[in-house]
């Protein structure tokens, strides 16, 4: 088949330039977009004070860009945390490798010399305490999860202390990050076999931070987790328990392996309803919960069990670490800990397992 004579005026119909810039355009996440263009504006914004006769970023010359950079840094960077200038400078080399594929501030030889002012300036700014250390996270210990069982924060009784028990159980069991990776949750998610003396739960990841979608994604695995609950005393507080009543009190089509739908849902049934236990619908598939809800809940929990979250610095985020933390104390090797966390390696997770 011969293309060497193909044009876009053969499929007149297809405007196949709108078409490639869709498609760069879902490539890069909003997010990504959005921070772009901040940087992008901020260095617009320098060059209209200096005598450059370059309009833009995008006007900048190759052989120039070294002591462009070089002053850019020097003149905004004294205004900026080292964090902010880091996301500026990586944000316009993505502009600069979006014009050319073989331009790369980090990577291409005639850049070095910025590269070695850049460190310098980076290692003045961090030695120099201006931008603040990061407030690390605390760890949720037994104790703080026992209070909240003892205290009547968590439970089955009520929509609101069911939800907020499921929802912590998930991040602890399975352990999420949070708000996002449990609004994705979907039933077909999540399995409960009872056996004889214990319940085996399997949990299938559907997506989250480690697994965006695009070429990144073809060769990585789904993370499956086995997870067992003893059936005991200590039962009526275990995950397979309490998420099996959840199941029982939402709305079939949510609870259903096979459907499609969200499994963190609102209990706006209720609100017509004056006895809770006489509501067989607890859960409804009117709205989503949104990715702040957990977080809501996390803290409102928190507060009610008479735990200081906020001097503590603990988070919704926070039940993650913990469960890492807890099986490093407990002994369990660590390959087991990165397969259960979804981390790419022992040394991503050692600030957990310190």
């Amino acid at each position: 088949m011969d293309l060497s004579s193909a044009s876009e005026e053969d499929n007149p119909s297809f405007d196949f330039n709108v078409r490639v810039e869709e498609l760069l355009q879902n490539r890069t996440p909003a997010s990504t977009i959005k921070v772009n263009n901040w940087a992008e504006n901020k260095f617009d914004s320098w060059l209209e004070t200096t005598s450059f006769p370059y309009l833009s970023f995008e006007d900048v010359e190759y052989d120039r860009l070294n002591y462009i950079m070089e002053r850019f840094l020097c003149d905004v960077g004294e205004t900026l945390k080292y964090r902010s200038m880091h996301s500026v400078i990586t944000a316009l080399n993505r502009k600069l490798k979006e014009r050319s594929l073989d331009q790369d501030l980090f990577v291409t030889k005639r850049y070095e010399r910025f590269r070695r002012v850049y460190d310098g300036w980076l290692k003045e700014k961090q030695a120099s305490d201006i931008s603040p250390p990061t407030n690390k996270a605390g760890y949720i210990t037994e104790a703080d999860e026992e209070r909240l069982w003892d205290s009547g924060v968590f439970g089955i009784s009520t929509p609101i202390q069911l939800l907020t028990t499921v929802t912590f159980l998930m991040c602890k069991v399975f352990t999420l990050r949070g708000g996002d990776e449990l609004k994705q949750l979907k039933s077909g998610d999540i399995t409960i076999t009872k056996l004889k003396d214990r319940c085996e739960v399997w949990y299938r990841e559907r997506r989250s931070k480690n697994k965006q979608p695009g070429l990144k994604s073809i060769n990585k695995e789904r993370k499956q987790l086995q997870h067992f609950d003893p059936i005991n005393e200590s039962y009526s507080r275990s995950f397979s328990f309490v998420y099996q009543v959840f199941l029982s009190k939402s709305h079939p089509k949510v609870s259903n392996p096979e459907s499609k739908l969200q499994l963190l849902q609102h209990c706006l049934t209720l609100k017509k309803v004056n006895d809770f236990q006489e509501a067989k619908v607890w859960f409804c598939n009117r709205r989503v919960v949104g990715k702040n809800y957990p977080k809501e809940l996390f803290e409102k929990a928190m507060e009610e069990a008479k735990i200081d979250h906020k001097g503590r610095n603990l988070s919704l985020r926070s039940i993650r670490p913990s469960s890492i933390h807890r099986m490093a104390k407990n002994n369990v090797h660590p390959e087991k800990i990165r397969k259960r966390t979804g981390h790419s390696s022992i040394s991503a997770m050692n600030q957990y397992t310190r």
